[in-house]
């Protein structure tokens, strides 16, 4: 990949107008003599406005994949680029506009500011850019079976010279009123809107058939919309406000149909797999890769209050109800917080924060489709009815998102001299989830950080974390099934001998990538032997271990050395140059399935 640019750009000056308050706008008037080097300037009331405006041009020259050095820039051969901006003042109105294009409709950038005394404050602005995406040629899934050259993994890219993108677009307005009384007294309502165009790749895959995976071209024709209102007061020693937000999200792309392939065994075709799944290409064109419409409200209050000695105590508590607008299913959100700082000396600061919130998720009753076998040994039955062993199918799912987590921290802060400070400090966090098999998990935390100017050349900084977790996220039961059947099926035929659901269901291993203890540990040193230069080393170690599982243990320990040098010959260049190095150790438990016949 190959990038080069050349950029040149043209300032045409600084503009200034002035305008006499009793002309008339219509009549025209003569250009303001330039003052003389004993005329005073002009007072900055008769100066309106004010403004620069520059004209250039950025020159690109790309091989390869774009994506891999212009991600979020419109890369063509040669764009203009226009830039403006202007401000002024008439009596106590003050506003500001800029204004900038990069030549293409998704390069641009435009703000503007309007303000009455300390009372009223306007604002609104607009950017536009875009972002690349990659393509995934999906070329190399391709597999054969030995029974007639029949495919057991293929693929199909439905679109193999698409190039996706995303342009996206957003649009801010807010407007702030302080009432002229004694209490202040201030409203805000504000508009934020996302528009996002476009297209990226998506993909399905048939299952219980020859696996086959399909790559479609989706169009992107998202909009997020959020509306904002509030109020603050503030007395003398009490500050109170309120925030509410209503979110509206959707995306009116067409969706994607598929019809996906006929459920055979992929070696023999013959026609034994349908009571395994729940749709196959009779079910015609079903939708897929959709994105299901939200709305969101929200209500925030907060509170300040100055205590004596110069402490203070704030609070936040919310509550949000958000709805899938397809589903209809909700999530409620409801918690608070609180921090209270306690200066206990002139060097020293005791800070402790609490926070307690609690996600409730909908459930959902999946009635699965329970389709008959129209061939093979399990010919005119469900799945159910040929192995009743197995239960009912139908579930409720209860979501993971529900959970109810609550952090207490304490913490000091020392300045013992000049330039040098101190942070210590302990955390306790406990989750409790209703709808997993982890019910509870607890941590204890420890902190230490400090940052110090040993010397007028010398800056030193550390960072220390060291946290004891009980109980952490885990998959019960998800690894090293039971030796159930060590010889092939009658006749190698699996539907007369071990069942997957058998063999899942007697898994003895737990796994998880989640530590029970971890450290973490960051120093840095920098040397400043000149102004206009500067070499840094630093040295950060990460280690984390799991001991409490059953059948293996899980491990993880990094170490990232490294240095850099900054030299600054001149005022318009410098140069720059380091060296890292990294060495991660990971240790973990492997299972693989051999499930043959």
């Amino acid at each position: 990949m190959q990038l080069r640019v050349l950029s040149l750009s043209l300032g045409a000056g600084l503009l200034a107008a002035t305008v006499s308050a009793q002309t008339p706008a219509a009549t025209q008037t003569p250009a303001a003599p330039q003052p003389s080097a004993e005329a005073p300037a002009a007072p900055a009331s008769q100066i309106p406005w004010q403004g620069v405006f520059t004209i250039g041009g950025v020159g690109t020259d790309t091989s390869g994949n774009p994506l891999r050095v212009n991600e979020f820039v419109v890369a063509r051969d040669a764009v203009p680029s226009l830039t403006l901006d202007f401000w002024g003042e008439r009596g106590d109105w003050r506003y500001d506009v800029a204004a900038w294009n990069g030549g293409d409709s998704r390069a641009q950038r435009y703000e503007a500011n309007l303000a009455f005394r300390r009372l009223l404050k306007a604002s609104v602005s607009y950017q536009r850019f875009t972002h690349r995406l990659d393509h995934d040629p999906i070329d190399y899934v391709d597999a054969a079976s030995n029974i007639n050259g029949t495919f057991v993994a293929r693929h199909t890219n439905h679109d193999p010279g698409a190039e996706y993108g995303l342009g996206r677009g957003e649009l801010h307005s807010r407007v702030e009123l302080t009432l002229p009384t004694k209490t202040s007294i201030r409203f805000f309502l504000g508009h934020r809107q996302q528009m996002t165009s476009g297209s990226h790749q998506a993909m399905t895959t048939n299952h219980c058939a020859t696996c086959h995976l399909e790559s479609f071209t989706r169009g992107v024709d998202e909009m997020t919309r959020d509306l904002n209102a509030g109020a603050r007061v503030a007395f003398d020693k009490v500050v109170l406000e309120y925030h509410f937000q209503n979110r509206l999200f959707r995306d009116d792309a067409p969706t994607l149909l598929n019809q996906y392939d006929d459920a055979k065994h992929p070696a023999t075709l013959a026609d034994v797999f349908l009571n395994r799944v729940q749709y196959d290409d009779a079910a015609g064109l079903l939708p897929f890769a959709t994105v299901a419409g939200l709305s969101k409200n929200a209500h925030t209050f907060r509170a300040r209050v100055d205590l004596p000695r110069e402490a203070d105590l704030t609070g936040t508590f919310t509550m949000s109800r958000s709805r899938n607008d397809d589903t209809r299913l909700e999530t409620t959100y409801q918690g608070g917080g609180a921090r209270l700082v306690v200066p206990l000396h002139q060097k020293l600061t005791l800070r402790a924060d609490f926070r307690r919130y609690d996600i409730e998720s909908d459930d959902v009753f999946v009635d699965v489709v329970e389709l008959v076998s129209p061939a093979g040994p399990t010919a005119g039955l469900t799945y159910v009815q040929a192995y009743p062993a197995i239960g009912s199918v139908d579930y409720v799912r209860e979501s993971s998102l529900s959970r109810t987590p609550t952090t207490v921290a304490t913490e000091l802060i020392y300045r013992p001299f000049k330039r040098t400070w101190v942070r210590g400090g302990y955390e306790w966090e406990e989750i409790r989830r209703d709808a997993f098999e982890v019910h509870k998990t607890t941590t204890n935390a420890i902190f230490l950080s400090g940052r110090s100017q040993l010397h007028k050349q010398l800056n030193y900084r550390m960072r220390f974390r060291y946290e004891d977790i009980n109980d952490p996220f885990v998959y019960e039961a998800a690894a090293i099934p039971q030796v159930l059947q060590p010889f092939m099926s009658p006749g190698n035929v699996p539907f007369t001998g071990l069942q997957y659901f058998e063999m899942y269901d007697s898994r003895q291993g737990d796994l998880t990538s989640f530590p029970t203890q971890t450290l973490r540990l960051d120093q840095s040193i920098s040397w400043n032997p000149r102004p206009n230069v500067t070499v840094a080393a630093h040295y950060n170690f990460r280690d984390s271990q799991n001991d409490d599982l059953n059948y293996s243990t899980w491990g993880r320990t990094a170490h990232s050395p490294g240095v850099d040098v900054w030299i600054a010959p001149g005022d318009r260049w410098s140069i720059s140059a380091g060296y890292g190095y990294q060495r991660e150790r990971l240790e973990t438990l492997f299972s693989t399935l051999a499930f043959v016949g």
